[in-house]
């Protein structure tokens, strides 16, 4: 009996420890009663890893004689992945994903390059369909028809990419003969704007067609892993391939599949994987109880996606997981494009996780793009981050949110400037603007708050009554991107001072004479000066400098002022201009 229905009969995956040379590895199949059929390139630790068939044994038997041996690190069964993609259904309008996820936002920022490569590891591409050929990746090392492995990669003429599925006549053909990955890759990058078709999230892009699916939907984990091994490869040799998709899976997890994956990401390339429909039902599974792979791997480099319909609800196929689905994007009646041979016209509607993934593998490329220094993981949070909340979509994924391509291509927020403001205190009322620039999605609105209020949209707030104001103030872009709130104090005092004498005085020649004040005042300060008098004649002024406002003060100067009865008065001017209104009066007596 084999070990699974779903791995490739009498076949497995095993990883030979460091040191053992190809010939041993050959020798120790012959002797178990089966034969190295293919090496791998990667392995952890330095080890390699061959797939090994038996013409007799069974799976489990195979694995039971590989594992007796100390050479041999670990063995599995070949597992057999399976398509995402679910039944068509023509019902919704043509590429409603693309508004849902607010790609037009996005392309008014960037609408791809040619220099971002996604790979397409499915059924292959076809590389001839009018909405893709012009967004092929085509092999630099290469020399298309000469029959020479012009750049020396095991490959002659892999100018698309290739073909490892066990039906492949040329494994350096990717065409496409089922049509999942050529719909896929019309999502993901469909030539925009050439007046036919459709377009895809990513306008311009390359498309690398890696084929491991066999003519049936079956596709071997060794297979696949050989296609990751050769887009990895082709990114050490320095093509640009920032993504791969990957829209299919199984619910039995491969350490070889995620060694591949996980290679991938040491090289900076983000993995983004459906994350199931269902199973048989088409009822979606909680992929957190269930795991669903590639999808529920934890490794860094890994979107897993479900799928959402035109409401952003959760489609009844989708699988889910609050921990291990990252978010969603749309997934059911996706328009896009399929081999003539496969669909007459060449275009078809599909759903499924499959469709929903390579919405975000398209908005990685954007990303990629418009900035292409960052790093695999500041793309995986830019796409994440930038998500749209949904309320129903809570529990249901990490993020709790929808793909959305223009936050994830804009994350910064405006930055908004003032003027008519300063730190002094105004005399008559101020009047504040507000300016933001955004080097994104342009700015959407400025709004302002003052001393706590309702949030007021405008550029500008007239600021009135005496007091010492609070005014926050931001603004927001078109891609939702709001500014943290920033704060200034707006000093308005239109009243005038109020100079209060607080006692009369008493002296003699000769002595010291006190005397006591206060002034009254909004602003925390006043200049101020006492000024003694004759009747109407000046006798002595004193310049106090500025004082502090509402809190008694006392003065003393030595009196040398013949005996007699003086008043002396109190005159203030506040930190805004004001003066006061009249001065405060007392009198001062000299003996």
């Amino acid at each position: 009996m084999e070990a699974s229905a779903r791995s490739v009969p009498r076949q497995a995956l095993v990883l030979f420890r460091d040191g053992v040379s190809q010939a041993a590895m050959a020798r120790l199949a012959i002797r178990s009663g089966a034969r190295v059929t293919a090496v791998l390139p990667r392995a952890p630790g330095g080890g390699r890893t061959a797939v090994v068939r038996s013409a007799s044994l069974s799976t489990a038997d195979l694995i039971d004689e590989l594992t007796d041996d100390p050479r041999v690190e670990r063995a599995e069964p070949d597992y057999l992945l399976h398509l995402d993609a679910a039944p068509d259904d023509p019902d919704f309008p043509v590429l409603w994903g693309m508004s849902q996820i607010r790609a037009p936002g996005a392309w008014d920022l960037t609408t791809g390059s040619p220099a971002v490569v996604l790979a397409s590891v499915d059924t292959g591409v076809d590389y001839t369909h009018p909405d893709l050929a012009a967004n092929m990746w085509h092999n630099p090392g290469e020399i298309e028809g000469n029959a020479i492995d012009d750049d020396a990669n095991g490959y002659v003429d892999d100018v698309y990419g290739i073909a490892s599925a066990s039906d492949a006549s040329d494994p350096s053909d990717p065409m496409d003969v089922l049509g999942h990955g050529t719909h896929t890759a019309g999502t993901m990058a469909g030539v925009g704007d050439n007046g036919i078709g459709v377009t895809g999230v990513a306008w311009r892009a390359s498309v690398m067609a890696l084929r491991f699916f066999d003519a049936e939907g079956k596709g071997a984990t060794s297979d696949a892993i050989a296609c990751i091994d050769y887009v990895v490869a082709m990114k050490e040799r320095g093509v640009n391939v920032v993504a791969i998709n990957a829209s299919w899976g199984e619910n039995v997890g491969s350490a070889f599949l995620r060694w591949a994956i996980e290679t991938a990401g040491d090289a900076g390339i983000v993995v983004v994987a459906a994350a199931g429909n269902g199973g048989t039902d088409k009822i979606g599974d909680d992929n957190d109880a269930t795991p669903y792979y590639p999808a529920s791997y934890d490794s860094a480099n890994i979107i897993a996606v479900g799928a959402a319909d035109a409401t952003d609800a959760l489609t009844e196929f989708s699988n889910y997981g609050a921990g291990s689905v990252d978010l969603v994007a749309p997934g059911i009646d996706i328009w896009s494009t399929m081999p003539v041979a496969v669909a007459a016209g060449g275009y078809t509607f599909k759903k499924g996780t499959s469709m929903a993934a390579p919405h975000v593998t398209g908005t990685i490329a954007l990303c990629a793009a418009l900035f292409p220094g960052e790093s695999a993981a500041a793309r995986i949070e830019r796409v994440l981050g930038g998500a749209d909340p949904v309320p129903g979509l809570a529990g249901t994924c990490v993020t709790g949110g929808r793909l959305d391509a223009w936050g994830a291509v804009d994350r910064e927020a405006p930055v908004t400037t003032t003027t008519g403001i300063d730190d002094a205190w105004h005399a008559s009322p101020v009047t504040a603007s507000f300016s933001a620039v955004d080097a994104g999605s342009k700015v959407a609105y400025v709004e302002y708050s003052l001393d706590g209020a309702a949030w007021v949209r405008g550029a500008d707030c007239r600021v009135t009554g005496n007091a010492a104001h609070v005014l926050a103030f931001r603004a927001a872009d078109n891609a939702g991107n709001i500014e943290v709130a920033r704060r200034r104090t707006v000093r308005v005092d239109t009243g005038r001072p109020k100079p209060l004498a607080l006692s009369n005085a008493t002296t003699k020649k000769g002595k010291k004479a006190t005397l006591k004040y206060r002034v009254n005042d909004i602003t925390p300060g006043a200049t101020c000066q006492i000024k003694v008098y004759k009747g109407a004649r000046r006798m002595k002024t004193l310049k106090l400098g500025m004082v502090t406002t509402n809190l008694a003060r006392t003065s003393t100067w030595i009196c040398k002022l013949a005996p007699g009865r003086y008043t002396w008065k109190v005159y203030a001017t506040d930190q805004a201009g004001n003066a006061q209104s009249k001065p405060g009066v007392r009198t001062l007596t000299v003996r």
